[in-house]
């Protein structure tokens, strides 16, 4: 089979079990050439080099945006800022279930959102929760005296009001564990249920 030209890209030793010549061109059958060619290790003279793999992401590295024909650098943690996290903004809860009983008003759960972003309830479990003024909290809206499970919808608004992230929470209630108060036993009540009865004579 006819051999073909390829080009070795910088930081190769190897190919086809042979060292790599100083001008980094080797000549090739395609049965030879494919297992380096599937690596990217090689290309046929005359194309484009293979896309040299990423590492993944990390917060340091830096991106070029372009506006107005101004190019400016920026990291991907000044991205993250101007997002409201580490990605794409969010919501979340710190907790999904609460127990029976909370008073009205009571933080049930702590809500994460992106700093200065406006958080509403959309829909409010049933009439069970509600969002505080600084929407930071999630709320009880009434005493929940039984289990019941459901679902509520949060929404945050940027401060600019041009971005909207939405979400739906699974929420729960459950019935708090029943503690009964102690029993005082007095020193003469425990000695009665320490001794043995004695036997009628």
């Amino acid at each position: 089979m006819a051999k073909q030209r390829y080009i070795v890209v910088p930081g190769i030793l190897f190919v086809a079990g042979a060292p790599v010549p100083l001008d980094r061109i080797v000549n090739l059958t395609p049965e030879e050439a494919r297992f380096d060619l599937l690596l990217g290790r090689i290309y046929l003279d005359g194309t484009q080099p293979p896309i040299t793999p990423v590492d993944p992401v990390q917060g340091g590295d830096v991106v070029i945006l372009t506006r107005g024909g101004i190019s400016q650098p920026v990291t991907l943690e000044q991205l993250a800022a101007y997002f409201g996290g580490t990605g794409y903004p969010s919501l979340a809860l710190s907790a999904i279930t609460f127990q029976t009983g909370a008073a009205v008003n009571a933080v049930l759960a702590t809500i994460s959102a992106p700093v200065g972003w406006t958080v509403a309830a959309e829909t409010t479990f049933g009439g069970r929760i509600a969002v505080s003024p600084d929407g930071t909290k999630l709320l009880a809206a009434r005493v929940e005296t039984l289990a019941v499970a459901g679902s509520a919808r949060l929404r945050a608004v940027s401060p600019d009001g041009l971005r909207t992230i939405i979400e739906t929470f699974p929420l729960a209630y459950e019935l708090a564990p029943v503690v009964a108060p102690p029993i005082p036993i007095g020193i003469a009540t425990g000695l009665l249920h320490a001794l043995p009865l004695a036997r009628a004579a």
